[in-house]
Protein backbone atom coordinates (compact mmCIF):
# COMPACT_ATOMS: atom_id res chain seq x y z
CA UNK A 1 0.00 0.00 0.00
CA UNK A 2 2.65 2.40 0.87
CA UNK A 3 4.50 1.79 -2.11
CA UNK A 4 0.88 2.66 -4.22
CA UNK A 5 0.52 5.80 -2.46
CA UNK A 6 4.53 7.29 -3.18
CA UNK A 7 3.80 6.24 -7.16
CA UNK A 8 0.71 8.01 -7.08
CA UNK A 9 2.62 11.65 -5.46
CA UNK A 10 5.33 10.94 -8.13
CA UNK A 11 3.12 10.72 -10.57
CA UNK A 12 1.22 13.50 -9.60
CA UNK A 13 4.21 15.91 -8.51
CA UNK A 14 5.54 15.04 -12.63
CA UNK A 15 1.81 16.30 -13.73
CA UNK A 16 2.15 19.64 -12.12
CA UNK A 17 5.46 19.87 -13.33
CA UNK A 18 4.87 19.40 -16.57
CA UNK A 19 1.62 21.74 -16.87
CA UNK A 20 4.26 24.34 -15.20
CA UNK A 21 6.60 23.55 -18.21
CA UNK A 22 3.92 23.96 -20.77
CA UNK A 23 2.48 27.16 -19.04
CA UNK A 24 5.62 29.14 -19.35
CA UNK A 25 5.75 27.84 -22.74
CA UNK A 26 2.57 29.21 -23.82
CA UNK A 27 2.47 32.53 -21.41
CA UNK A 28 6.61 32.75 -23.37
CA UNK A 29 4.99 33.04 -26.87
CA UNK A 30 1.29 33.80 -26.73
CA UNK A 31 1.66 37.34 -28.09
CA UNK A 32 3.58 36.00 -31.42
CA UNK A 33 1.95 35.01 -34.42
CA UNK A 34 4.67 33.12 -35.76
CA UNK A 35 8.04 31.74 -34.30
CA UNK A 36 11.58 30.63 -34.96
CA UNK A 37 13.83 28.59 -33.77
CA UNK A 38 15.02 31.05 -30.95
CA UNK A 39 11.49 32.29 -30.01
CA UNK A 40 11.16 28.37 -29.57
CA UNK A 41 14.04 27.90 -27.57
CA UNK A 42 13.86 30.95 -25.30
CA UNK A 43 9.67 29.46 -25.07
CA UNK A 44 11.66 25.93 -23.58
CA UNK A 45 13.82 27.86 -21.24
CA UNK A 46 10.93 30.20 -20.07
CA UNK A 47 9.34 27.02 -19.22
CA UNK A 48 11.92 25.27 -17.62
CA UNK A 49 11.67 28.91 -15.37
CA UNK A 50 8.55 28.02 -14.25
CA UNK A 51 8.97 25.00 -13.67
CA UNK A 52 11.64 25.53 -11.00
CA UNK A 53 9.89 28.55 -9.41
CA UNK A 54 7.17 26.34 -8.96
CA UNK A 55 8.90 23.76 -7.04
CA UNK A 56 9.86 24.32 -3.46
CA UNK A 57 12.85 21.98 -3.07
CA UNK A 58 14.15 20.56 -6.95
CA UNK A 59 14.99 17.53 -7.02
CA UNK A 60 17.59 16.65 -9.27
CA UNK A 61 16.18 13.02 -11.37
CA UNK A 62 12.95 14.70 -11.91
CA UNK A 63 11.29 16.03 -15.33
CA UNK A 64 12.86 19.33 -14.16
CA UNK A 65 16.33 17.83 -15.09
CA UNK A 66 15.74 16.38 -18.12
CA UNK A 67 13.80 19.78 -19.33
CA UNK A 68 16.64 22.04 -18.07
CA UNK A 69 19.44 19.57 -19.99
CA UNK A 70 17.77 19.11 -22.99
Amino acid sequence: MHSCIVFLKTRYFEEVILSQLFRGFSKSIETKSTIGCVDFANALQAGVDTAYKAVIKPVEGTILTVAKDA
